[in-house]
This record gives structure tokens, C-alpha cells and sequence, in this order.
């Protein structure tokens, strides 16, 4: 009788889970905000602010989240997207989880 060949899950060792891990360290421990993109509107830059708070306790629901001005105009702006159903869907997908 043969064995099946071993499951491709990476070894603890291997330079693919060391640097997964080292992200993970990292994102977990800077202080530092990442840079928001100058392109985008100063309510995208505040929703994705607002994201990003590190303490908990100062974070929004998502369900404040989505009253979010920026969550808001793009809702109301939905018919100038060709199809605006997958946006709608995922947005809805993530709120109920």
C-alpha cells in the first residue's frame, strides 16, 4: 500500500511562511498610517481613515461605516457605474457576515 504524497501546506520554515509572518509583525506593530492616495476625494480619504483606527474602541461599525458620506455618494451615484450589482452585492455580503 502507498501513502498519498504530503498535503503542499508550507512548512514552518519555508521563506514564503517567514515573510507571511513578517507582515503580519509588522502591520501589527507600526505606528505609522500608510500613505491614502493624493487621487482620491477627501471623504475616501476619511472613510479609509476611519478604517484604519488602530484603537477598537475609536473604530466605526460597519454599520457606521456605511453612513459614511463617502459610502453614501457612491450609493447615490450607482447608475453612472455600467454595473453597479457587484458593488451593491459586496457591500451587502460584507454588512451581513
Amino acid at each position: 500500500m502507498t501513502l498519498p504524497p504530503p498535503s503542499p501546506l508550507p512548512s514552518p520554515i519555508s521563506p514564503s511562511f517567514l515573510s507571511k509572518v513578517a507582515a503580519l509583525f509588522k502591520v501589527g506593530n507600526i505606528k505609522e498610517l500608510p500613505s491614502i492616495p493624493d487621487h482620491l476625494s477627501d471623504e475616501g480619504k476619511d472613510f479609509i481613515l476611519q478604517c484604519l483606527q488602530r484603537n477598537p474602541s475609536c473604530r466605526p461599525s460597519a454599520t457606521q461605516l456605511l453612513d459614511h458620506p463617502f459610502v453614501k455618494n457612491i450609493a447615490s451615484s450607482e447608475r453612472l457605474i455600467p454595473n453597479p450589482g457587484l458593488i451593491t452585492n459586496t457591500v451587502r455580503s460584507v454588512v451581513s457576515v
